[in-house]
């Protein structure tokens, strides 16, 4: 029985006759080119690989920024906090001295102003209530600049009026 396809390998007395004429260098191109292709899809599996790197490290690259703003909020609300323990400190002062000259009144029998001439013995309570404001001054825990530009350009401006009246 003949096949009405011809092979797609060469026949054995072809293959015979290739290899006494010199067929080493058609199998060494073959393996060549076999060799370039896996050549190639190492290639193209390299540049998926590389791509999915880019990715990564863009999202990387993300959350770090991310970092950097959580980071440069964190070093804001440390850098206040000498302040606030500042704050702290003059309130407590404040009120220490406001006890202390409490007790004082309440120890010596001193009666508050408003209340009739009655002692305080006994009702600190009541001597903070019945205090004068010129007794009692708090001190000032926050201080907020106002207009400080306009302040600053009317300063500038009173300074040229007296340089011009110098001349």
């Amino acid at each position: 029985m003949a096949s009405s396809r011809p092979s797609v390998y060469p026949s054995a007395s072809l293959a015979s006759t290739n290899a006494a004429s010199g067929s080493a260098p058609s199998s060494t191109t073959a393996q060549r080119l076999a060799a370039k292709h896996a050549e190639l899809d190492g290639l193209r599996v390299l540049k998926e690989q590389s791509s999915r790197l880019a990715r990564e490290i863009e999202k990387l690259g993300d959350r770090v920024d991310g970092l950097v703003e959580g980071g440069d909020a964190f070093a804001s609300v440390m850098s206040s906090w000498q302040g606030v323990f500042r704050a702290i400190q003059i309130s407590r002062a404040d009120m220490t001295s406001l006890a202390a000259s409490t007790a004082a009144l309440v120890s010596g029998g001193v009666a508050a102003p408003g209340t009739g001439g009655s002692s305080l013995a006994g009702s600190a309570a009541a001597g903070l209530g019945a205090m004068d404001d010129e007794q009692v001054k708090v001190g000032t825990l926050v201080r907020i600049p106002v207009d400080t530009d306009a302040s600053v350009a009317a300063a500038g401006e009173e300074a040229a009026r007296e340089a011009k009246e110098e001349e």
